[in-house]
């Protein structure tokens, strides 16, 4: 094939891939790019926000499960203390009883006396089972979960209630004694019997009297179970605390029992840091960005307080978790991408190969038509797209070459034979034309002499016509003069009429001004009188009118300039009015000098009117006479012209007659030419 001799990237398969295949991965990888920087971008934005939403769903929770135990304790006091139980310790015991088995969060459920509290320590050690009460009767019961049991809890008795270590009956005892306060305490943690928990105490308090508590108590197991249920959902770890000890840690899974955190101070922890951090009210969120102290890597952090409880919440999310989802996601999209790219690339590179073959067998017909062979066949294309259009074309331009060729060898056998005939008629023409040139040049002789004779004629005659203009020529001047004259007459006369009239109007305005003078005048005396009575009254008025005695005689003082300046202006207006009378008489004189002038021209212009019409109609009768002789020299001259330019066509006749015999001899040179040329290409039948 033809492709095979060129470098692949000059191919049109190659040019197809290389510009169609390079610039889509280019741009595909751009908008990958911008697509992960994006995201990325994004992703830190929004980290925060869900950061925030996870640790407040969490404290939700929590909170939520927090409210239900003190809802529990403060229920079983208030049955004591409300309800009228207090007393009925058989009836507390089923109600005890009923309650741990309700719910599998609590760990246990309490109703504890002070020492005869009731005044029933004594009888109901006849009564009541040994294990709600102390040897002296004391009610101290406590259901504890139990799975060991069928019913799945036990009672026993409640010991440590004067440890200060478990808090669970001594801190509600001190508040509710010293301060007053009704409300349920949450305890710190701490192990009891093995088993980590914590408390949610409600102090029994009737009369203004302390006389026990109820409570129910969580383990940290249960708590730690449902935080980790979070935990996993998040994919983080949530740290819960109270009171400077933690309650629970998802991460205590994961660790030996010595190093977990549950019940373990804050401050003994590498996360003390991170879990004192300050959070203003307890609703609010604080979302922090740092390398974690265990793990080492960058983790998200939220921490926020509980409502119900005061308890610490800190969820721990690292970064890597986060970006986990992210790269999943750009994962895809690059696995897309290059899914496309490489379909894009399959389906150029099969468009390449059709479009490359059909063009290979155009390439190949063009070569063998540039050749000069139009003996092989181009086949028909089967497809409709450009490169088919074009085969077919192009295979339609060979047949019809085949055909045009085919018509040229036929057409140059004709056009030799009529060439060699024109060359014998040239050769008649030129001994025809031989004679008719000598004729021609005895004819051009004697017009040349008739030319001669009349252009000399016409030069006499030009001369007196020119006389005769001349002279018109100055007639008509003359007229024009006095008519230039006469129009400047009544131009002049207009002019002094508007001049007499102006000045009778300045006269008018004079006189307005005379008026107006008299005005002024008038009111220069009304206003010097105004000021002789104000200088009265100011006078009159003493002390207080010397400032208005001194604008009175300012205004009298302005009074007197401004009659003044008006005898003035009148003195001037008068001498201005005599002015314009004198100019209107010597005006009207001027007009009637203009009149006469007028008549004395409009006589002389009829006379000269008279000489330049008799000159004029000579003058036209000598231009006839000067244009017949111009026509009668023109047209010698013509005939002079058309025999002199029949000589020359006669000569050129000749020479084209030689030329076109010339000419023929080329044409059967060519035609032997074409002839060999065309005898090269090879043809169909």
């Amino acid at each position: 094939m033809t492709d095979s001799r060129l470098p692949f990237h000059q191919r049109l398969t190659g040019k197809m891939l290389l510009f169609g295949v390079v610039p889509t991965v280019a741009l595909v990888g751009l908008l990958v790019g911008s697509t992960i920087l994006q995201s990325y971008r994004e992703f830190r934005a929004r980290t925060l926000a869900d950061v925030a939403n996870i640790t407040t769903i969490a404290a939700g929770k929590i909170d939520a499960q927090n409210l239900k135990m003190a809802v529990f304790a403060e229920m079983l006091g208030r049955a004591q203390t409300d309800g009228g139980m207090f007393g009925r310790r058989a009836d507390s015991l089923t109600m005890m009883r009923k309650l741990a088995q309700a719910d599998p969060d609590i760990q246990g459920a309490y109703v504890l006396y002070e020492p005869n509290a009731d005044g029933n320590d004594v009888a109901a050690l006849q009564t009541l089972p040994k294990e709600a009460m102390d040897p002296k009767g004391r009610f101290i019961p406590y259901y504890r979960r139990d799975a060991s049991r069928p019913e799945g809890i036990r009672l026993e008795p409640t010991i440590g209630m004067e440890d200060p270590n478990y808090l669970f009956y001594l801190e509600p005892k001190r508040l509710a004694e010293r301060e007053g306060k009704s409300e349920v305490i949450f305890t710190k943690p701490y192990v009891y019997e093995a088993v980590a928990m914590i408390e949610q105490v409600y102090p029994l308090i009737i009369n203004g009297r302390f006389v026990g508590v109820s409570g129910v108590d969580r383990s940290l197991a249960s708590i730690d179970e449902s935080l980790s249920k979070f935990a996993r959902r998040v994919k983080g770890d949530l740290f819960l605390a109270t009171r400077g000890a933690y309650i629970a840690a998802t991460t205590d899974a994961d660790l030996n029992e010595d190093q977990q955190l549950k019940t373990t101070a804050v401050v003994d922890s590498p996360l003390r840091r991170l879990m004192l951090t300050r959070v203003d009210g307890k609703d609010e969120v604080k979302v922090l960005l740092e390398t974690d102290p265990v793990l080492g890597t960058e983790c998200y952090y939220g921490v926020t307080q509980i409502a119900n409880g005061d308890w610490t919440l800190m969820v721990r999310i690292q970064t890597d978790v986060l970006l986990a989802e992210l790269w999943r996601t750009t994962i895809w999209n690059i696995v897309i991408a290059l899914l496309g790219v490489t379909l894009v690339g399959l389906i150029l590179t099969a468009l390449a190969h059709r479009v490359g073959k059909q063009m290979n067998l155009l390439v190949d017909a063009a070569t063998s038509v540039a050749k000069g062979d139009l003996s092989r066949a181009i086949p028909v294309s089967t497809s409709r797209d450009e490169a088919g259009l074009l085969l077919d074309a192009f295979r339609e331009m060979a047949e019809n070459l085949n055909r045009i060729v085919g018509q040229v060898r036929h057409a140059s056998i004709q056009i030799n034979s009529t060439s060699t005939e024109l060359s014998a008629t040239s050769r008649q023409q030129e001994s025809t034309i031989a004679g008719l040139g000598a004729s021609t040049n005895e004819v051009a002789a004697a017009t040349h002499e008739i030319a001669s004779t009349g252009t000399e004629l016409l030069k006499t005659m030009q001369v007196v016509s020119e006389s005769a203009v001349g002279a018109g020529q100055m007639a008509h001047d003359s007229r024009e003069g006095l008519e230039s004259m006469q129009g400047s007459m009544k131009q002049l006369d207009e002019a002094a009429r508007s001049v007499a009239s102006r000045l009778g109007a300045i006269n008018e305005k004079a006189q307005g001004i005379n008026s107006i003078v008299g005005t002024i005048t008038k009111v220069a005396d009304q206003t010097n009188l105004l000021s002789v009575n104000a200088a009265i009254e100011a006078e009159r008025a003493g002390e207080f009118g010397v400032g208005f005695l001194v604008v009175a005689r300012e205004i009298r003082r302005l009074a007197d300039q401004t009659a003044s300046a008006t005898v003035d202006i009148e003195r001037m207006i008068r001498q201005m009015q005599t002015a314009v009378a004198s100019g209107v008489m010597e005006m009207d004189r001027f007009g009637a000098s203009l009149h006469t002038v007028q008549d004395d021209v409009d006589r002389v212009g009829e006379r000269l009117n008279g000489i330049i019409s008799h000159v004029e109609e000579d003058t036209v009768r000598f231009g006839q006479v000067v244009e017949g002789m111009r026509t009668q020299a023109t047209g010698a001259t013509q005939i002079n012209e058309a025999m002199r330019t029949l000589s020359v066509g006669a000569q050129q006749t000749l020479q084209t007659a030689s030329e076109f015999g010339r000419a023929a001899s080329d044409l059967q040179t060519a035609i032997t030419g074409l002839k060999s040329a065309v005898a090269v290409i090879r043809l169909r039948d």
